[in-house]
């Protein structure tokens, strides 16, 4: 009977195996939805992936999609405290056109810097200067007058009044459209203000061999006269002509 029993009590053991290995295989059943999402994720991934290079096609090669996909971000990702989602901060140059980016038009053009104008040694105040060869600007007059103001920003008052000529001594007319005439008093050099009244600029063409005039008034204080500076530009780039001396009181 004892035999009979432990006989039995082992079957009863050997029944409950079938038992267990139900219930291992009903775990490997349970993992195999998560394995088929797994692989069904991977598959949509490798089609998004195929779909983006065709459409990328015409921009670069298959091998620069992932380039499209995640651009590089540059600069200040990898120093301390920087925001690692912004660019490079410093400009290169215009993409369209390729040109390095300058902040100064004038930068490599010396011809582009400005100069400041170059004044001939003076001289007196009466006597002739050769702006250009051929080309000879003498002040001829000046005597005091009180000048009169007629246009907008004009002072009237105490002036000088005198008459530039130009002789050309050359075969060829001479422009002198962009001759300009100032005048400074005093120690410290003081622009005077130009009337138009009672003044006529001088001709805009000295023929061959001719000569042309032309008269002028700048205000000018009585007591400022003792030290006149009539500046004679003919054009740009040539020296300035100077006469220096005192004016009439």
């Amino acid at each position: 009977m004892i035999e009979d029993e432990a006989g039995s009590g082992s079957d009863r053991r050997g029944s409950d195996r079938p038992g267990s290995d139900r219930a291992t295989g009903g775990g490997a059943r349970s993992r195999r939805p998560w394995l088929i999402g797994v692989a069904s994720a991977v598959v949509v991934v490798v089609a998004v992936v195929v779909v983006v290079s065709v459409s990328a096609g015409g921009r670069g090669s298959p091998g620069s999609v992932a380039q499209t996909i995640l651009p590089t971000v540059t600069g200040s990702a990898s120093s301390p405290g920087g925001d690692p989602m912004s660019p490079s901060g410093s400009a290169t140059g215009d993409p369209a056109t390729g040109d390095p980016a300058s902040t100064d038009p004038s930068a490599g053009d010396p011809a582009a810097v400005p100069t400041a104008p170059v004044e001939a040694a003076p001289v007196a105040i009466d006597a002739p200067v050769t702006a250009i060869p051929g080309l000879v600007f003498q002040i001829s007059s000046m005597t005091s007058v009180e000048g009169t103001a007629s246009a907008v920003g004009e002072v009237a008052g105490p002036s000088i009044q005198f008459t530039l000529t130009a002789t050309n001594t050359t075969s060829a007319p001479i422009s002198l459209e962009t001759t300009v005439v100032n005048v400074t008093y005093g120690a410290a050099r003081t622009p005077a203000d130009s009337l138009s009244t009672g003044g006529a600029p001088i001709a805009p063409v000295v023929e061959a061999g001719a000569g042309a005039a032309g008269t002028y008034i700048f205000n000018i204080p009585l007591d400022q006269r003792g030290d006149l500076r009539v500046l004679v530009d003919y054009e740009a780039g040539t020296p300035i002509a100077v006469f220096e001396g005192a004016g009439p009181s």
